[in-house]
């Protein structure tokens, strides 16, 4: 597995796909404040404010700063035989998909502190009272993002193992991902019942809803167990999907 990590990552890092997710990311983290600057006098709401507009856009855009880069390289590794490739030279499958992951996870590490890097500073450069602010919680808050950002990167990694083409794999992976959108409309609306309440623990559309990042979360060790055990369930699907696919 030694092999594939040395040969994958940095190709991964020089992807141009990947440079434009990071571009993106700064874009967004910095965008959720520069929109409130304009809008916002009080510096001292300047923290609250981006918070609403940090649950928008990650809304939005988590499953492409998290999953994108993956789904699309991946999938063109499948149709251009380069995974059938090194099978023959002798890699396991295991031992592929264990790279895809340990990579993988590290470029969504990458996009998160990307991410929130412009964000803090653009509060920073903008003056926003953050000597106020619960560090402890906003710390723990970053956490559980961080940990929802990695569970959309084994999803990304079921979904390729599941469709054949890069077409296929970047359609169905943002589809499912928007399926999600009943339970973010459910939160919305006011209709958190038990249902709703425990959904919201595994997806990050119902765990934003009243989300403050300054603010500490209702029993955030147990929203981190259920999005490790989710994600944990989408890499066994991942495998065992992987182990039975027909290489090109």
């Amino acid at each position: 597995m030694r092999d594939l990590l040395r040969a994958d990552w940095p190709r991964a890092l020089r992807s141009r796909c990947y440079r434009w997710i990071l571009l993106f990311a700064l874009f967004l983290g910095a965008g959720c404040v520069l929109i409130c600057t304009v809008e916002t006098n009080d510096r001292r709401l300047l923290l609250a404010e981006a918070s609403n507009n940090l649950v928008m856009f990650l809304s939005m855009f988590m499953a492409v700063l998290s999953g994108a880069l993956s789904v699309i390289a991946i999938a063109a590794e499948f149709s251009s035989g380069v995974i059938r490739n090194k099978c023959i030279i002798g890699h396991r499958r295991s031992h592929i998909l264990f790279a895809w992951v340990l990579i993988y996870s590290m470029t969504t590490v990458l996009s998160f502190l990307a991410f929130f890097s412009a964000f803090f500073l653009a509060l920073l450069c903008s003056g926003a009272a953050l000597s106020q602010a619960s560090a402890g919680a906003i710390a723990g808050n970053l956490l559980l993002i961080l940990l929802f950002m990695l569970k959309f990167q084994m999803f990304s990694l079921l979904a390729v193992c599941i469709y054949p083409d890069v077409k296929t794999a970047v359609i169905c992976y943002l589809l499912s991902n928007a399926s999600l959108i009943p339970i973010m409309l459910a939160s919305v609306d006011g209709e958190n019942d038990e249902a709703v309440g425990l959904l919201s623990r595994f997806f990050f559309v119902g765990f934003l809803n009243d989300f403050q990042l300054d603010a500490t979360t209702a029993q955030p060790w147990l929203t981190a167990l259920c999005v490790l055990s989710l994600g944990a369930g989408y890499l066994l699907l991942a495998l065992a999907y992987f182990q039975r696919k027909e290489l090109k």
